[in-house]
Formats: C-alpha cells, sequence, structure tokens
C-alpha cells in the first residue's frame, strides 16, 4: 500500500515556527531545513547530510527528528529497501495557518496555541517562557487601556542644569595701581583709562632726551 503524504503546509507555517517561544533556535532550524527540503517525496536527506548544511552534529539532527516525531511537527515514511526515509514537515491541527498570509494577532494566536501544544507535551521540559496570556490579548489590551505613558525616571534626567552667572564687575582697583606697560586699566566707575605708571615713564623720557 502507497503511503500517502501529509498535505504540504503554506510557506506562512514557517512563520508560526519562529513566533514559538518554546521551540529552542536549534530546533527551528532544523524543522525549517526540512520545510525548505520537502519536495514531492518529502524531506529525503540524511542526517548526516543535514548535519553538515546546518554546521551541526549529526546527533543533534538525529534527537531533534525524534522529538519532532513526538511532538508533531514531522512524520516518517519509508521509501523503499536501500533509499533513505522520507520526512514531512506538519503542524498540530489548530495551528495551520489557512492562508499565506497573516495578521499579527493570527499569527500571535497560531503561535500560542503552538506552544501550548508544545508545554503539554513536553511536560516540565518548558524552554524558555510560559505563555500566561497570549500575545493577540496583550495587544488588544494596549490598544484599549488608554493608560497614560508613565512619567520619565528622574534618575534618567539630565544634571547638566543651566545656571545664570552674573558677571562681576570688571573694575580693577583704583587710578595708578601696580601693573604692566600698557596695560589698560578702569577707573572705578567703570571707564578705561591708562595707568598712571605709563604717563610717568613717558614724561621723564621726554624730559631726559629734550623732547
Amino acid at each position: 500500500m502507497r503511503f500517502e503524504r501529509p498535505p504540504r503546509l503554506l510557506f506562512s507555517a514557517t512563520r508560526v515556527i519562529r513566533a514559538s517561544r518554546t521551540l529552542t533556535d536549534a530546533e527551528k532550524l532544523t524543522w525549517l531545513e526540512h520545510y525548505g527540503l520537502d519536495g514531492a517525496d518529502g524531506c529525503y536527506c540524511g542526517a548526516g547530510v543535514m548535519a553538515e548544511r546546518l554546521g551541526r552534529s549529526r546527533e543533534m539532527i538525529e534527537v531533534h527528528r525524534r522529538r519532532f516525531l513526538h511532538l508533531g511537527l514531522l512524520v516518517k515514511a519509508g521509501r523503499g529497501p536501500g533509499l533513505t526515509e522520507s520526512w514531512f514537515p506538519t503542524l498540530p491541527p489548530t495551528c495551520v495557518p489557512s492562508s499565506e498570509r497573516l495578521s499579527p494577532d493570527q499569527l500571535g494566536l497560531l503561535a500560542d496555541r503552538l506552544d501550548l501544544h508544545l508545554v503539554r507535551l513536553k511536560g516540565g521540559r518548558r524552554r524558555h517562557t510560559t505563555v500566561r496570556r497570549s500575545r493577540a490579548q496583550l495587544r488588544t489590551i494596549e490598544r484599549h487601556s488608554g493608560a497614560p505613558p508613565s512619567p520619565p525616571n528622574p534618575a534618567e534626567l539630565s544634571v547638566n542644569r543651566r545656571t545664570t552667572v552674573t558677571p562681576e564687575s570688571l573694575t580693577v582697583g583704583k587710578v595708578g595701581e601696580a601693573g604692566d606697560v600698557g596695560e589698560v586699566g578702569r577707573s572705578q566707575d567703570g571707564i578705561p583709562v591708562e595707568r598712571e605708571t605709563r604717563r610717568g615713564r613717558d614724561d621723564d623720557v621726554e624730559a631726559r632726551y629734550g623732547i
């Protein structure tokens, strides 16, 4: 009796697998490779060849295949004497997408169903997180809750506050105080004046040379 292969899944089924929070990244990679090689006779790539394609070990591919058979994510069928077995990627009936295009809510619902199915079969061996509330419900609550945005964290506020510093008076003492030659000072009223030191020296030069 000839084996009748399961219906080939739509490409959107790969999105459901990728959105799972229970499958590991390595398990997702192995399943997606089976899907990519699924032809008329399924995927008949040997474990060693697939391990080379994915950069994994042969043992890991064999472990994944046994696990997928238990979880209902693969179906195995013999092709006859001397031929490798065929592997057909599948999904639980409640997780199979019915169209190529999935909205975010549809994808979240199918992924949550898949995670629930996997957690039930795996028992206590939970990989990533336990889905307590569906992602579709969370998005609906977020859209309709109307909760105001949370206030900013005071610790994150900038500490570089601008301060206004009143410039100090630039008046430099009284006229005639010590200073460099040619330096311009300011009177007590704030009016620039030359130092008396320079004036006195200029008068001495004129008197000495008779200018």
